[in-house]
């Protein structure tokens, strides 16, 4: 498996349909940084949920770097 690069944005909140960090993390998806192929997510914006997902996501992913 390859080394990653997570990057995370939030989902949109208060009405609003998108959020310009979770739309900078989907256009990230996929491409790299330097040897790093970058994950890039969107994070519900939950503070309860915050913790769990992020956790989730580092131990599924493992990156080398987190960008969030």
């Amino acid at each position: 498996m390859a080394d990653v690069a997570l990057v995370t944005g939030f989902a949109g909140y208060g009405g609003r349909g998108r959020n310009p960090a979770g739309e900078a993390a989907k256009a990230l998806d996929g491409g790299s940084i330097g040897r790093l192929v970058v994950a890039g997510r969107i994070l519900r914006v939950s503070y309860g949920s915050l913790q769990a997902d992020l956790q989730r996501l580092m131990d599924e992913l493992r990156p080398r770097l987190v960008i969030s």
